[in-house]
């Protein structure tokens, strides 16, 4: 049997034992064709001399390629080099280690659908793939191994690489190709050793073929710059071949004179870089959402996507909602604050420590996905404060405000043991991740803004 039919009996046994449909790629075609994504900069990210390669960690941290000044360098001489850093969108920080660079050129490369194995380049003996799989005892990827033969090859610059089950796609610049850089597939063992690699036939071109990423679906994205500038397209294998690429539709107008790459795509959320002002920058698309629905006149439910309907009494309350909305709105303009993401906290303590025992004490929010997120205590800087958060990330303020009704009318439900000290609030980030948080209660007529010590009433 030969090779190539070999690759392709392993790749549909594969592809069938995973879902095949493209249900996330659909969802965000159809909220760009209802003007319900919002694509900005990442600009406390970017920085001046370019940024770009974003992929999202299992923390919810992005790693990027950035050629800023590295001022860490052993050697200033390098300082100008590609290094890879890693961005918290929580507290804002961005971080250089030498546990990802050396003072060669490195690069984000990609990763495995499961975000277990990164990928990056180094450009030691004309730029090769490195990979990391597991985590260590730390909770930190282990070392960088070279990819072996043929992967990385002698006569060759390999670019990006992609990992999906067994199934490895890479794009290299070999004699072999097409045309500039192309892709090229094969199965990897559990040490990453490749024992073939072949062309995906249909997919690439006389142009160059770059920015490998799989979705966790099977679906592979890439760059090609066939159409003259570089753009992100999709393909799968269909059982018998590899598909025709389909360009990505929900990537605006407002990018067709520049070049769109290294395109990952979440489920709520989507990453790319683009020279669009000059320099390469990372760019976030995010949705919007309208949440609130009015099906009669005396009474109005507000769907929340991710909880049970909650009922307002009457349309002076949703008129109040309105109104008050309103003025948060104006308040927040008047203080020159734009939010760009928001959640629901329900409670902060010292002693409450998972979210079962959270749950024992306010049973109304037995069936609520909650998250936890740690903070330090100013009194006592050896404590922790753990936060419990709703686990959904809301984009508008008009949807997170919803949510925190649903929550404010859990935390005074009788079937809690216990009274909720602090009521439900919102915690809202701007692009820059400053924090504020803002109390919206219509039953106790309750409205302010926290931003740090000060209070802002609305």
């Amino acid at each position: 049997m030969s090779a190539k039919l070999s690759f392709i009996i392993l790749m549909v046994l594969g592809l069938f034992s995973k879902v095949s449909s493209q249900q996330l790629l659909n969802k965000w075609d159809s909220a760009f064709n209802a003007d319900r994504i919002t694509i900005a900069p990442l600009n406390q990210l970017n920085g001046p001399e370019g940024d770009y390669a974003p992929i999202m960690l299992n923390s919810g941290h992005l790693l990027f390629t950035s050629e800023r000044v590295n001022p860490k360098t052993r050697e200033m001489a390098l300082s100008g080099n590609q290094n890879v850093y890693e961005y918290n969108p929580q507290t804002g920080k961005v971080s250089y280690s030498y546990f990802y660079n050396n003072d060669n050129h490195t690069a984000v490369a990609g990763m495995s659908a499961n975000a277990g194995t990164i990928f990056l380049f180094r450009a030691w003996d004309g730029g090769n793939i490195y990979f990391t799989s597991g985590l260590s005892g730390k909770e930190r990827y282990n070392h960088f191994k070279a990819l072996k033969s043929p992967v990385n090859n002698d006569d060759s610059q390999e670019q990006s690489a992609a990992l999906w089950t067994q199934w490895l796609v890479f794009s290299s610049d070999r004699e072999s190709g097409k045309g500039g850089f192309d892709l090229y597939y094969g199965m990897a063992d559990e040490k990453m050793k490749l024992y073939g690699a072949l062309l995906l036939e249909g997919v690439n071109s006389d142009s160059s073929e770059t920015d490998a990423r799989f979705m966790t679906d099977g679906t592979l994205l890439f760059s090609s710059n066939r159409s003259g500038r570089f753009c992100a397209y999709s393909t799968r294998f269909d059982g018998v071949k590899w598909e025709l690429p389909q360009p990505i539709a929900f990537i605006p107008d407002s990018f067709s004179g520049c070049d769109v790459r290294d395109l990952v795509v979440y489920d709520s959320v989507f990453y790319f870089s683009s020279n669009k002002n000059g320099n390469y920058d990372v760019y976030s698309g995010v949705l919007r959402s309208d949440t609130l629905v009015v099906p009669q006149p005396d009474t109005v439910i507000l769907v929340i996507e991710d909880s049970v309907p909650v009922k307002i009494d009457t349309v002076v309350q949703i008129n109040k909602f309105e109104q008050k909305l309103q003025d948060m709105e104006q308040k927040l303009d008047s203080m020159e604050y734009k939010p760009y993401k928001a959640f629901v906290q329900v409670g902060a303590y010292r002693f409450v420590q998972t979210i079962a025992e959270f749950k024992s004490r306010f049973a109304a929010f037995d069936t609520t996905a909650l998250r936890i997120e740690y903070d330090i205590a100013e009194d006592a800087p050896a404590e922790k404060i753990q936060r419990f958060i709703i686990d959904k990330t809301y984009s508008t303020l008009r949807s997170a405000a919803i949510r925190q009704q649903d929550a404010l009318k859990l935390q005074a439900s009788a079937v809690n043991s216990f009274e909720s000290p602090v009521d439900a609030f919102i915690a809202v980030y701007d692009n820059r991740n400053v924090r504020i948080v803002i109390f919206f209660n219509l039953d106790k007529d309750d409205y302010k803004i926290l931003i740090g010590d000060k209070v802002v009433y609305f």
